[in-house]
């Protein structure tokens, strides 16, 4: 699924841009509009799961598109994002060297107002080859991560994760071959450590891997356990996230699973 963090002041502008994105893709496509720079400053900071696009109006009520781009490339995880600037000018016009500085980046361009489908999706072809190929690294089974945990340092399999529970600020990650605790580590810093799309917070206190769910069963009005092979520990999932996970299970997997009713 791609990604789409939309930040301009004008509902029509926002709502055109976004139908043309998903009018130009076949992909499973996720758009979040914000209103202003501080709405969009707070879906980023808040978002578990990476943004793959940027499209960032350059006035916002709040402040330039330009600010709000320092920001978002402040996060490590957006150094590269590409962000597309949506403006009335061409950066190809004398007084606008500033524009055209960001231009000179792969990773930047712009579309022209008024809103045109046309240009939306021409300007999405040009980054949605490498977006693709970004998520596929980031969800290859055979990546590894680097963990610290109470006993020293192991290179952990993404694909052998079953599960991670947060318990008095820190974090236990279990896997086929065994748990690790991570000290003073949140349940978001885990998922933020994994980043991998299918490693998701089904929980409050639970994230659990896609790749190893076996089966969900109901425990309580609003609670189900997960099931994973070899794991005889409880993970839960709670009602708030169970849509989610059957959502993305099911586009992993493309199989028909046996879900409780919610």
């Amino acid at each position: 699924m791609i990604t789409i963090l939309i930040a301009g002041d004008h509902i029509a502008d926002n709502e055109r841009i976004s139908a043309s994105i998903i009018g130009g893709t076949e992909l499973t496509t996720c758009v979040i509009c914000a209103r202003s720079g501080i709405e969009a400053q707070r879906v980023i900071e808040s978002r578990i799961e990476p943004i793959d696009l940027f499209i960032v109006s350059i006035k916002l009520r709040d402040q330039s598109g330009y600010r709000l781009a320092e920001f978002i490339r402040k996060d490590h995880r957006y150094r590269d994002t590409p962000i597309l600037f949506v403006t009335n000018s061409s950066p190809s016009l004398a007084g606008f060297s500033e524009m055209t500085t960001y231009q000179s980046y792969k990773k930047h361009h712009y579309i022209s107002l008024p809103i045109t489908r046309i240009d939306v999706q021409s300007k999405l072809g040009l980054y949605l080859e490498q977006i693709i190929s970004n998520q596929g690294k980031r969800n290859s089974a055979e990546r590894a991560v680097q963990i610290k945990h109470s006993k020293g340092e192991t290179l952990l399999v993404v694909q052998e994760i079953l599960f991670a529970e947060v318990q008095n600020k820190n974090c236990r990650i279990i896997t086929l071959s065994g748990c690790y605790e991570v000290l003073n580590k949140g349940l978001k810093d885990i998922i933020f450590m994994i980043s991998d799309d299918y490693f998701l917070r089904c929980h409050k206190s639970f994230a659990l891997n896609i790749r190893q769910l076996k089966g969900i069963e109901k425990a309580e009005r609003r609670i189900w356990n997960a099931s994973f092979p070899s794991a005889q520990e409880p993970c839960l999932i709670s009602s708030t996230y169970l849509p989610k996970i059957m959502e993305v299970y099911r586009d992993f997997s493309r199989t028909s699973m046996t879900f409780p009713a919610e």
